[in-house]
């Protein structure tokens, strides 16, 4: 008997059992008619003991079939298991997969955040280094602006004074006792 999966039930398939049936029911009644020729010997021109090795050889083979059936089915039924644990599995190491894709995903969008925030970091702190660079500079110059100017300032002072002492001690002498 053949056995089969209907919707995930294991179904015996009768057409093998049916076949045997309805033919050994046609048979017993063709050889019930046919009494008068020698019985079922008569009928297919064969004595009865060649009838009964024929009907054995028959059973026989239904009995390997039905045999062979079940070895098929607990083949297929270990294979479906396999397939099962196989399938769930791979759902396993595929959700892995999705979860370290969508990981690498994070820390590829968190590098480049980092990365741009890291070139704005660089470029304020340029900025301000400049800034102070210039601002030192600017400082360095007006001090020493402010020097030169003290200095010009001395000397000027420093020139007026000398001429003033030579006006009053040697110029206005000379000029008062001169007649120009």
């Amino acid at each position: 008997m053949a056995q089969e999966l209907i919707d995930g039930k294991i179904t015996g398939s009768s057409s093998v059992a049916k076949a045997g049936l309805t033919l050994g029911i046609i048979g017993t009644g063709l050889a019930a008619l046919s009494g008068m020729n020698g019985g079922l010997g008569g009928l297919f021109g064969r004595n009865d003991g060649q009838v009964i090795s024929g009907m054995q050889s028959a059973i026989d083979q239904l009995q390997a079939e039905k045999y062979a059936d079940g070895r098929y089915l607990d083949l297929y039924t270990k294979l479906v298991a396999s397939n099962e644990a196989n399938n769930a599995k791979l759902n396993g190491l595929q959700t892995q997969l999705y979860e370290a894709v969508m990981d690498l995903d994070k820390r590829t969008a968190l590098n480049e955040q980092a990365s741009i925030l890291n070139r704005e970091y660089d470029s304020t702190v340029r900025d301000y280094m400049m800034t102070i660079i210039n601002n030192k500079i600017d400082c360095c110059c007006d001090k020493m602006n402010m020097k030169a100017d003290y200095e010009k300032q001395i000397s000027e002072l420093a020139d007026a004074a000398i001429l003033s002492y030579v006006n009053s001690n040697f110029v206005s002498r000379n000029f008062k006792n001169s007649s120009i």
